[in-house]
């Protein structure tokens, strides 16, 4: 989940995709929360296990591998390059 002061930091750092205006990246957001609550089939406690992962994934608690192997057991690898276009940190969005 990207927050409006991480996309407007991100702005002033060179990066291969076109940066997204806050508003975008708001939209992207949403339509990829809706796209992981969708493939997870509604399944709330699933929902709550990505949620948990991909903080601790943020936080740096665990690397992109691990998270990836998440994500994949998960049933949403097919994700993967919206949520590392999204992340806030770019640095963790290049290893993911």
């Amino acid at each position: 989940h990207v927050s409006a002061a991480s996309a407007t930091e991100n702005q002033g750092q060179a990066s291969n995709a076109p940066l997204l205006s806050i508003e975008e990246v708001r939209a992207a957001n949403k339509e990829l929360i809706e796209s992981i609550q969708s493939g997870l089939g509604g399944n709330e406690q699933q929902f709550a296990a990505f949620k948990y992962v991909s903080a601790r994934f943020r936080n740096g608690d665990i690397g992109a591998r691990k998270y990836y192997s998440h994500i994949s057991k998960l049933g949403l690898s097919h994700l993967v390059p919206r949520l590392a276009r999204l992340c806030p940190d770019q640095d963790k969005g290049r290893k993911l």
